[in-house]
């Protein structure tokens, strides 16, 4: 969703609400062209609060409903909005959308006028939950600025929240466990001077809980001013009682990239006796810290509780064939523990040397890691022991001789894949992987294996390419996916079709997905390129390999995997299927999509509901897809890309009855099949209005009966095959979608050869216009009088007698 801040999962009852709700009607305030974000906006806000903030009677000012609603510290309107209501008073979800919404218009002052809008109802805030984190950490953020200069209305707020929390704690004997991180973690981060006086309000007014100090850790790492906000930590730290911070904290300060921050925050808590754990310990960056400090924060040392502890407590007697044996590596290993720091080991450079080193037999080598104490074996010595070894045979066996020892290999990509190959036997897979320039550490860099899948497929180094894919194979699962689609994505863009069909091939059968930039590169590159109003242009590709197939096929895969298709890549696709004449495959993709994408679908619920990252607005936008993509001028384009697909084959002409699989109740003539597939919309609620698929209706007719000449040659064609009379379009399209043409008088319809000149007019109107551009009319009851006069009949073997230029004069 991707920017959806909205991101959380909806649960089985939320979800089965908010279908409801949307098919009850919300869909109705989905916004026209002119308003989309205000619309949506307010769409959502009632969802969100599960409370109608619209009023379905009042137009298309939403932004003016919201903005009356939100208007909650307003003494003319207390009582009348809709927080006033019996059993919304208390909807906190109501009070959220309003909140937000004031504070995107108003910024503080929104903020404040909600926060006194509540006060003046009593609403206590809650004190745990979502609710409550989202409530106290806005109002205490909106108290709370970076600028120097204080302001009242500022500082006022921040003494009633902690009034309020003080009335809670009384009242209820609750209060906000996040009050102390909210607030004094957030002047950490802006204005570090006054940290310390607000924590000590805070513990002063007992608000300052066990590891309150610990949360506020990182808010000072990250502040606008890192030094101060530094040693106001340090103040707070030192006065408190929390000694289990080095192990929360030191991992984020490393990733700041400042060694002299880092050595700061090192010092400060090993000083106080807040050490390492031995897990912590045996990282290298932490080590490198204490390296640098030359040991010099130990002197004044004192055991951790837990370490005295144990050095008090009289240990129970143990046998000596259970005591380690006393030698120097063990030794170091105790006094390392005790004292939080990592015994002396070997590291992996020296081993890959050790390998290397070919005055050494590869035996004696691995032999010679087990005196030095090795007990893991790195990626550089890996490599440099499988080139020793010269055969995957060989590298197992001495697997098996270090497995005896003891010596394992670290958990890497490159050893995983190392020992993959060994077992398996690939021979030329191996030596592809020694011969590589790549640096054995880079193959942990997914983003760039990605790039050299890349760079190999160009090339086409299909060694490389599948030791790539290999790769993220060891990997997460969505690595792997993404290792496919790069491939997918190669073909594409240089358009080779047959390997493009067989990666496609084989990711259907593992069932990888398609990623969004995948799609792009199918409806860029693959589909025929087509001008504006055009129909596209066949390319060159294989005859069994249809490019318009592929991508449509492509699309469904991925709809029906969960995945989001945007809607113009489905309007590209029926377009280029309707202009080509090739309706069978339009009504097909277009039934499909209506089974699909309908609310009531229970696959597509289901899956919608089983996403991780599901928010309302994915929700929103997959089922408003129908919407998007069957707009007016699709409904036309359908029923216009029938009657041609009809003309085409030369079937303007009465055909006998005949059953049709899209209706049970009308045999449809091959001309109608458009009509046929809107009637189907319209029963699924997608056409709502008859007046565009008339207005599609009407132009197809006058170009069969009205006057004038067309430029088309389509037009014409159909024009010059067409067999049926006027009443008959009439009569059949009233059957196939009931009430779509509204005529006077019905005896006009009964007799086809009468009243030629009464129905013409009744259709089409007294005139009507023939060019936008120079506002030009055609008189259509002069041109009928004129046409009856010289005693033809209304039907096509008059036009086949009579002049267009005549016709055209005669109008005129």
């Amino acid at each position: 969703m991707e920017d959806e801040k909205d991101g959380r999962s909806l649960d089985a009852s939320e979800f089965t609400q908010f279908c409801s709700k949307l098919s009850a009607g919300y869909l109705s305030y989905l916004p026209s062209k002119s308003k989309p974000k205000v619309a949506v906006m307010a769409l959502e806000m009632s969802l969100n609060a599960d409370a109608p903030l619209l009023d379905n009677t009042a137009g298309d000012d939403f932004f003016g409903q919201l903005r009356s609603q939100a208007d909650v510290n307003s003494e003319r309107r207390l009582g009348k909005l809709l927080v006033d209501e019996s059993g919304q008073t208390d909807n906190l979800k109501l009070w959220i959308e309003i909140l937000r919404f004031r504070q995107r218009v108003d910024g503080f002052e929104g903020v404040y006028d909600v926060w006194h809008g509540m006060r003046k109802r009593e609403i206590d805030l809650p004190v745990s939950g979502s609710d409550a984190d989202v409530l106290w950490t806005t109002f205490i953020h909106a108290g709370m600025t970076s600028a120097e200069q204080n302001n009242d209305e500022r500082a006022q707020l921040r003494s009633d929240i902690i009034g309020h929390a003080q009335d809670l704690r009384e009242r209820t004997g609750l209060h906000f466990a996040q009050i102390h991180k909210c607030m004094v973690g957030r002047w950490l981060r802006v204005r570090p001077n006054m940290a310390l006086t607000w924590h000590k309000k805070l513990l002063d007014a007992g608000f300052v809980d066990r590891g309150a100090v610990k949360s506020v850790a990182v808010d000072a790492m990250h502040s606008l001013h890192p030094l101060q906000a530094f040693h106001r930590f340090k103040q707070m730290y030192r006065k408190s009682e929390e000694r289990d911070l080095y192990d929360y904290c030191i991992g984020d300060v490393l990733q700041l990239r400042d060694d002299l921050t880092a050595l700061r925050w090192h010092r400060l808590f090993v000083q106080q006796s807040d050490c390492p754990s031995t897990a912590m310990s045996e990282r290298g960056d932490v080590q490198e810290l204490f390296s640098w400090d030359e040991d010099a924060c130990l002197v004044t040392k004192k055991p951790t509780k837990r370490h005295q502890g144990s050095l008090s407590t009289p240990e129970p007697a143990v046998s000596e064939d259970k005591f380690p044996r006393m030698t120097r590596e063990s030794m170091n290993t105790i006094v390392g523990d005790v004292h939080g720091i990592k015994p002396k080991e070997i590291s992996d450079n020296f081993c890959a040397k050790l390998f290397a080193t070919r005055a050494f037999s590869l035996d004696l080598v691995i032999k010679g890691l087990s005196f030095f104490g090795v007990e893991k074996l790195g990626p550089l010595a890996i490599r440099e022991m499988m080139v020793r070894a010269g055969s995957p045979i060989e590298f197992n066996n001495k697997l098996g001789d270090l497995k005896q020892l003891g010596i394992t290999f670290e958990q890497s990509i490159f050893a995983r894949l190392a020992v993959k190959l060994a077992n398996e036997g690939h021979t030329t897979l191996w030596q592809a992987l020694l011969e590589s320039d790549q640096h054995p550490e880079t193959y942990e860099d997914r983003h760039l294996q990605e790039q050299l899948l890349s760079s190999f497929l160009s090339q086409a180094n299909w060694m490389q390419t599948h030791l790539t894919l290999l790769v993220l194979s060891l990997g997460e699962t969505t690595e792997l996916h993404r290792g496919w689609n790069r491939v997918l994505q190669h073909y594409a863009s240089t358009l080779q079709y047959r390997s493009l069909l067989d990666v496609m091939q084989s990711m259907r059968n593992q069932n990888f997905p398609l990623t969004l930039r995948s799609l792009n590169l199918l409806y860029r590159c693959v589909l025929p390129p087509r001008k504006s109003g055009k129909r596209y242009v066949k390319n060159s590709a294989p005859k069994l390999f249809d490019p318009l197939d592929f991508t449509r096929s492509a699309f469904i895969y991925s709809a029906e995997r969960g995945q989001y298709v945007p809607h113009y890549m489905w309007i590209e696709v029926l377009k280029r299927y309707g202009m080509d004449h090739r309706w069978d495959d339009t009504e097909r993709l277009v039934l499909w999509m209506v089974k699909w994408y309908s609310v009531t679908n229970p696959v597509l619920r289901e899956q919608l509901h089983a996403h991780v990252y599901l928010g309302r607005k994915r929700l929103i936008r997959q089922i408003s897809t129908l919407r998007l993509v069957f707009r007016p001028v699709m409904l036309k384009a359908l029923f216009v890309w029938g009657f041609r697909s009809a003309s085409t084959r030369h079937e303007l002409h009465p055909q006998e009855s005949q059953h049709n699989k899209n209706t049970t109740t009308v045999n449809v003539e091959t001309w109608a099949r458009g009509l046929a597939l809107l009637q189907i919309l319209r029963r699924n609620g997608i056409v709502e209005d008859n007046c565009d698929v008339l207005a599609a209706f009407k132009q197809r007719m006058w170009i069969l009966f009205g006057p004038g000449y067309s430029t088309l040659g389509l037009n014409n064609e159909a024009r010059r095959g067409n067999h049926m009379s006027l009443t008959h379009y009439i009569n059949h399209a009233n059957d196939v979608f009931p009430g779509l043409v509204q005529l006077g008088p019905s005896k006009l319809l009964a007799e086809p050869s009468q009243n030629n000149v009464s129905l013409l007019v009744d259709f089409f109107g007294v005139s009507r216009r023939t060019n936008l551009k120079t506002g030009e009319y055609a008189n259509v009851q002069a041109w009928a009088e004129s046409s009856l006069q010289r005693g033809s009949d209304y039907t096509y073997e008059a036009y086949k007698t009579e002049s267009i230029d005549w016709l055209l004069e005669q109008a005129l």
